[in-house]
Protein backbone atom coordinates (compact mmCIF):
# COMPACT_ATOMS: atom_id res chain seq x y z
CA UNK A 1 0.00 0.00 0.00
CA UNK A 2 3.05 2.27 -0.10
CA UNK A 3 2.59 4.61 -3.14
CA UNK A 4 6.37 4.82 -3.49
CA UNK A 5 6.46 1.11 -4.34
CA UNK A 6 3.70 0.37 -6.85
CA UNK A 7 2.96 -3.22 -7.70
CA UNK A 8 0.70 -5.17 -10.03
CA UNK A 9 -1.79 -7.77 -8.80
CA UNK A 10 -2.69 -10.45 -11.35
CA UNK A 11 -4.95 -13.48 -11.29
CA UNK A 12 -3.22 -16.84 -11.06
CA UNK A 13 -4.66 -19.29 -13.56
CA UNK A 14 -3.88 -22.94 -12.91
CA UNK A 15 -3.56 -24.28 -16.44
CA UNK A 16 -1.61 -23.94 -19.67
CA UNK A 17 -1.67 -21.88 -22.89
CA UNK A 18 -4.29 -23.04 -25.37
CA UNK A 19 -1.72 -23.91 -28.06
CA UNK A 20 -0.07 -26.42 -25.69
CA UNK A 21 -3.44 -27.72 -24.54
CA UNK A 22 -4.49 -28.38 -28.15
CA UNK A 23 -1.26 -30.28 -28.82
CA UNK A 24 -2.17 -32.68 -26.04
CA UNK A 25 -5.90 -33.08 -26.55
CA UNK A 26 -6.73 -32.70 -30.22
CA UNK A 27 -9.16 -33.91 -31.50
CA UNK A 28 -11.43 -32.19 -28.97
CA UNK A 29 -14.93 -33.43 -28.21
CA UNK A 30 -17.79 -31.25 -29.42
CA UNK A 31 -18.98 -30.51 -25.88
CA UNK A 32 -15.60 -29.33 -24.65
CA UNK A 33 -15.04 -27.38 -27.86
CA UNK A 34 -18.43 -25.71 -27.53
CA UNK A 35 -17.60 -24.68 -23.96
CA UNK A 36 -14.26 -23.20 -25.00
CA UNK A 37 -15.64 -21.30 -28.00
CA UNK A 38 -18.58 -19.80 -26.14
CA UNK A 39 -16.32 -18.72 -23.30
CA UNK A 40 -13.88 -17.05 -25.68
CA UNK A 41 -16.63 -15.30 -27.63
CA UNK A 42 -18.09 -13.90 -24.41
CA UNK A 43 -14.62 -12.84 -23.30
CA UNK A 44 -14.12 -11.01 -26.58
CA UNK A 45 -17.53 -9.33 -26.54
CA UNK A 46 -16.88 -7.71 -23.15
CA UNK A 47 -13.95 -5.45 -24.22
CA UNK A 48 -15.61 -4.77 -27.57
CA UNK A 49 -18.62 -3.35 -25.74
CA UNK A 50 -16.20 -0.89 -24.12
CA UNK A 51 -14.65 0.02 -27.50
CA UNK A 52 -11.49 -1.96 -26.74
CA UNK A 53 -9.84 -4.01 -29.51
CA UNK A 54 -7.41 -6.69 -28.33
CA UNK A 55 -5.32 -6.84 -31.57
CA UNK A 56 -3.25 -9.88 -30.55
CA UNK A 57 -5.71 -12.70 -29.96
CA UNK A 58 -4.03 -16.07 -30.56
CA UNK A 59 -3.82 -19.50 -28.89
CA UNK A 60 -0.67 -18.47 -27.01
CA UNK A 61 -2.59 -15.59 -25.40
CA UNK A 62 -5.38 -17.78 -24.12
CA UNK A 63 -4.95 -19.73 -20.89
CA UNK A 64 -6.93 -22.93 -20.42
CA UNK A 65 -7.62 -23.38 -16.74
CA UNK A 66 -8.06 -26.74 -15.07
CA UNK A 67 -11.74 -25.81 -14.72
CA UNK A 68 -11.91 -25.74 -18.56
CA UNK A 69 -12.62 -22.01 -18.59
CA UNK A 70 -10.53 -20.13 -21.19
CA UNK A 71 -8.99 -16.82 -20.16
CA UNK A 72 -7.94 -14.19 -22.70
CA UNK A 73 -4.58 -12.70 -21.70
CA UNK A 74 -2.03 -10.10 -22.80
CA UNK A 75 -3.81 -6.82 -23.41
CA UNK A 76 -0.48 -5.10 -24.06
CA UNK A 77 -1.30 -3.86 -27.58
CA UNK A 78 -4.99 -3.04 -27.18
CA UNK A 79 -6.60 -0.15 -29.02
CA UNK A 80 -9.03 1.90 -26.91
CA UNK A 81 -11.28 4.06 -29.02
CA UNK A 82 -11.13 7.79 -28.22
CA UNK A 83 -8.54 7.22 -25.48
CA UNK A 84 -5.34 9.31 -25.70
CA UNK A 85 -2.01 7.73 -25.01
CA UNK A 86 -2.90 4.10 -25.70
CA UNK A 87 -0.89 1.77 -27.91
CA UNK A 88 0.01 3.52 -31.22
CA UNK A 89 -2.27 2.30 -33.99
CA UNK A 90 0.29 2.96 -36.73
CA UNK A 91 2.79 0.44 -35.39
CA UNK A 92 2.31 -3.27 -35.97
CA UNK A 93 2.81 -5.00 -32.63
CA UNK A 94 0.74 -8.15 -33.06
CA UNK A 95 1.52 -11.63 -34.37
CA UNK A 96 1.64 -12.04 -38.15
CA UNK A 97 0.10 -15.52 -38.28
CA UNK A 98 -2.99 -14.51 -36.31
CA UNK A 99 -3.40 -10.94 -37.57
CA UNK A 100 -6.10 -9.74 -39.95
CA UNK A 101 -4.86 -8.91 -43.47
CA UNK A 102 -6.05 -5.30 -43.29
CA UNK A 103 -3.78 -4.58 -40.33
CA UNK A 104 -0.78 -6.07 -42.09
CA UNK A 105 -1.61 -3.81 -45.04
CA UNK A 106 -1.86 -0.80 -42.67
CA UNK A 107 -5.34 0.06 -43.87
CA UNK A 108 -7.69 2.35 -41.96
CA UNK A 109 -9.77 -0.67 -40.92
CA UNK A 110 -6.89 -1.92 -38.77
CA UNK A 111 -8.61 -0.58 -35.62
CA UNK A 112 -11.98 -2.10 -36.51
CA UNK A 113 -13.04 -4.74 -33.91
CA UNK A 114 -13.43 -7.17 -36.81
CA UNK A 115 -9.66 -7.66 -36.75
CA UNK A 116 -10.26 -9.54 -33.48
CA UNK A 117 -12.92 -11.62 -35.24
CA UNK A 118 -10.33 -12.66 -37.83
CA UNK A 119 -7.96 -13.62 -34.99
CA UNK A 120 -10.79 -15.55 -33.34
CA UNK A 121 -11.04 -17.43 -36.62
CA UNK A 122 -7.39 -18.47 -36.32
CA UNK A 123 -8.09 -19.77 -32.81
CA UNK A 124 -11.15 -21.68 -34.04
CA UNK A 125 -9.06 -23.10 -36.89
CA UNK A 126 -6.43 -24.30 -34.39
CA UNK A 127 -9.06 -25.94 -32.18
CA UNK A 128 -10.68 -27.70 -35.15
CA UNK A 129 -7.60 -28.91 -36.98
CA UNK A 130 -5.02 -29.20 -34.22
CA UNK A 131 -2.49 -26.71 -35.62
CA UNK A 132 -2.12 -23.03 -36.42
CA UNK A 133 -3.03 -21.45 -39.76
CA UNK A 134 -0.12 -21.74 -42.23
CA UNK A 135 1.59 -23.81 -39.56
CA UNK A 136 4.56 -24.94 -41.65
CA UNK A 137 5.53 -21.45 -42.86
CA UNK A 138 8.33 -19.76 -40.87
CA UNK A 139 9.61 -17.12 -43.30
CA UNK A 140 8.13 -13.73 -42.40
CA UNK A 141 7.76 -12.28 -45.90
CA UNK A 142 6.11 -15.45 -47.20
CA UNK A 143 3.87 -15.64 -44.14
CA UNK A 144 2.65 -12.07 -44.69
CA UNK A 145 1.89 -12.94 -48.31
CA UNK A 146 -0.08 -16.01 -47.27
CA UNK A 147 -2.11 -14.16 -44.60
CA UNK A 148 -3.04 -11.39 -47.01
CA UNK A 149 -3.69 -13.52 -50.11
CA UNK A 150 -4.10 -17.25 -49.39
CA UNK A 151 -7.20 -18.89 -47.91
CA UNK A 152 -6.07 -21.40 -45.25
CA UNK A 153 -7.18 -24.96 -45.86
CA UNK A 154 -8.12 -27.48 -43.21
CA UNK A 155 -8.72 -31.21 -43.02
CA UNK A 156 -11.94 -31.84 -44.97
CA UNK A 157 -12.71 -34.85 -42.81
CA UNK A 158 -13.41 -32.52 -39.88
CA UNK A 159 -16.19 -30.74 -41.79
CA UNK A 160 -17.76 -34.15 -42.48
CA UNK A 161 -18.09 -35.04 -38.80
CA UNK A 162 -21.66 -35.15 -37.47
CA UNK A 163 -23.13 -32.51 -35.20
CA UNK A 164 -21.79 -28.95 -35.12
CA UNK A 165 -18.49 -29.52 -36.95
CA UNK A 166 -19.74 -28.48 -40.43
CA UNK A 167 -21.09 -25.26 -38.91
CA UNK A 168 -17.85 -24.59 -37.05
CA UNK A 169 -15.77 -25.15 -40.19
CA UNK A 170 -18.04 -22.81 -42.18
CA UNK A 171 -17.75 -20.21 -39.40
CA UNK A 172 -13.94 -20.48 -39.44
CA UNK A 173 -13.95 -19.85 -43.20
CA UNK A 174 -16.19 -16.80 -42.72
CA UNK A 175 -14.06 -15.37 -39.91
CA UNK A 176 -10.87 -15.82 -41.94
CA UNK A 177 -12.24 -13.84 -44.89
CA UNK A 178 -9.71 -11.36 -46.25
CA UNK A 179 -12.23 -8.50 -46.28
CA UNK A 180 -13.70 -7.39 -42.92
CA UNK A 181 -17.17 -6.96 -44.42
CA UNK A 182 -17.24 -10.68 -45.32
CA UNK A 183 -16.83 -11.77 -41.68
CA UNK A 184 -19.52 -11.84 -39.01
CA UNK A 185 -20.54 -8.31 -38.10
CA UNK A 186 -19.50 -8.25 -34.44
CA UNK A 187 -18.82 -10.36 -31.34
CA UNK A 188 -22.53 -10.65 -30.51
CA UNK A 189 -23.22 -12.07 -33.97
CA UNK A 190 -20.38 -14.52 -33.32
CA UNK A 191 -22.00 -15.57 -30.04
CA UNK A 192 -25.28 -16.17 -31.86
CA UNK A 193 -23.65 -18.32 -34.54
CA UNK A 194 -21.88 -20.41 -31.89
CA UNK A 195 -25.17 -20.83 -30.04
CA UNK A 196 -26.84 -22.15 -33.20
CA UNK A 197 -23.98 -24.60 -33.79
CA UNK A 198 -24.20 -25.73 -30.16
CA UNK A 199 -27.81 -26.82 -30.67
CA UNK A 200 -26.52 -29.61 -32.91
CA UNK A 201 -24.54 -31.28 -30.13
CA UNK A 202 -26.11 -34.55 -28.90
CA UNK A 203 -27.02 -34.19 -25.24
CA UNK A 204 -27.14 -37.89 -24.41
CA UNK A 205 -24.20 -39.79 -22.99
CA UNK A 206 -21.27 -38.86 -20.76
CA UNK A 207 -18.49 -36.37 -21.23
CA UNK A 208 -15.29 -37.94 -22.70
CA UNK A 209 -12.87 -38.87 -19.94
CA UNK A 210 -9.80 -37.84 -21.94
CA UNK A 211 -10.79 -34.15 -21.68
CA UNK A 212 -10.93 -34.13 -17.91
CA UNK A 213 -7.51 -35.72 -17.52
CA UNK A 214 -6.14 -32.23 -18.35
CA UNK A 215 -6.83 -31.30 -14.74
CA UNK A 216 -4.04 -33.65 -13.66
CA UNK A 217 -1.34 -32.32 -15.96
CA UNK A 218 -0.33 -28.98 -14.45
CA UNK A 219 3.06 -29.28 -12.78
CA UNK A 220 3.41 -32.99 -13.52
CA UNK A 221 6.93 -34.22 -14.53
CA UNK A 222 7.32 -34.84 -18.26
CA UNK A 223 7.65 -38.62 -17.95
CA UNK A 224 4.45 -38.90 -15.91
CA UNK A 225 2.70 -36.44 -18.22
CA UNK A 226 3.48 -38.56 -21.28
CA UNK A 227 2.15 -41.65 -19.51
CA UNK A 228 -1.10 -39.84 -18.66
CA UNK A 229 -1.47 -38.61 -22.25
CA UNK A 230 -0.93 -42.14 -23.59
CA UNK A 231 -3.55 -43.55 -21.24
CA UNK A 232 -6.01 -40.81 -22.12
CA UNK A 233 -5.69 -41.56 -25.85
CA UNK A 234 -6.15 -45.29 -25.21
CA UNK A 235 -9.29 -44.56 -23.19
CA UNK A 236 -10.59 -42.20 -25.88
Amino acid sequence: EDPAHPYLVMEYVDGMPLNKWVEMYHPISERVLDRILRGLAGGLAAPHEMDITHRDLKPENIMMGTDFEPKIMDFGVVRIKHAPGDTPSKEFLGTIRNTAPEWLRCEEAKDDPRIDLYSFGTVLYCLLFGHQVFNEERQFARLIEMVTQVVPEGDESVSLKPGPFPNWCALATKLLAKRPEDRVSDANALINELAEAGKLIPRAGAEPLCGYIATALTGVPDADKQAIILKSHLIA
